[in-house]
């Protein structure tokens, strides 16, 4: 199932990038994962390949995850529908924002890896 499955992962901090590649592949060991360090890299990584799911931090320099997902829903092509999942430890400034978006789900953090697993299977499903 994982051999056509590809991730973007936005977060500025490389670690936590590096921690949720290594995650997905644990599940997923054929998956293409892709990341970017700000939103704006993420959105020109968006504009020029397809992806099967975005996973993006809240809050980072340029295009916060909010805006980037604002971006990407309002640009046609291949990866408006994106399913995403966001986490932030920013929760009440978070979570009013995404109920806007649609096949956005929210993690806190700490992430609880059962969930993140869960929304990406969910996702996944129903793509």
């Amino acid at each position: 199932m994982s051999e056509n499955l590809s991730f973007l992962v936005v977060d500025d901090e490389e670690l936590i990038c590096e921690v949720l590649k290594e995650t997905i592949l644990m599940w997923y060991p054929d998956a293409i994962i892709d990341t970017a360090e700000d939103g704006l890299e993420g959105f020109h990584k968006l504009s020029s390949h397809n992806y099967s799911m975005m996973v993006v931090d809240y809050k980072m320099p340029y295009f916060n995850g909010a805006d980037l997902i604002s971006a990407l829903r309002d640009k046609e092509g291949h990866n408006q529908n994106l399913p995403i999942i966001m986490f932030s430890g920013f929760i009440p400034d978070v979570e009013n924002l995404l109920s806007t978006f649609d096949k956005v789900f929210f993690l806190d953090k700490p992430m609880d890896l059962e969930k993140f697993q869960k929304y990406i299977r969910f996702s996944i499903a129903t793509t």
